[in-house]
């Protein structure tokens, strides 16, 4: 049996600090799963989604990247080549929130054309102790002139919008 090619690949990169849920938002999309055990990204790692959307087959190349800072040269390679960049922080953690714009910027820094940029905010499960607000996200995705989803990894509550919202 023949595979079938995809009408359309698109390379998308996660970024975001460390313990932000880039890698358990990527889980739920490709696997459908939510692990309880935090493992760290070392450096990259990579995924393939196939979907049908709009009876188009697409192939999603998702690059989950590690948050910590001693991987940013390493990093830094894969923003070239990536169609988009979704950018989580944790909306309970300020700090995270406070790193998004270093990430954008690097992330247009290191493209040669303007790409779109999907900023999530993760871990809305734990609303109850949010620390950014739903109006301070999405000024900040105004500013980049981006798209603003919240999310939980943990119930898979609305993941697959994020990878679908610009196909």
């Amino acid at each position: 049996m023949e595979k079938e090619l995809p009408d359309v690949t698109i390379k998308i990169i996660l970024l975001g600090e460390a313990n932000v849920g880039k890698s358990s938002i990527m889980n739920q999309m490709v696997h459908k799963n939510f692990d309880l055990m935090y493992t760290t990204t070392i450096g990259v790692d990579f995924f393939i989604k196939n979907l049908i959307y709009d009876n188009l087959h697409y192939k999603l190349q998702i690059w989950d990247t590690a948050g910590q800072e001693k991987f940013a040269n390493l990093i830094n390679n894969y923003y070239r080549t990536a169609s988009c960049a979704i950018v989580v922080f944790d909306i309970t953690n300020y700090n995270s929130f406070k790193k998004v714009d270093k990430c954008i910027e690097a992330f247009n820094c290191h493209t040669d054309s303007e790409r779109p940029i999907i900023l999530v905010g993760n871990k809305i499960d734990l609303h109850r102790i949010r620390e950014v607000s739903l109006e301070e996200a999405r000024d900040k995705a105004d500013k980049y002139n981006s798209v603003y989803l919240e999310c939980s990894a943990k119930r898979d509550n609305n993941i697959q919008n994020i990878f679908t919202c610009k196909l």
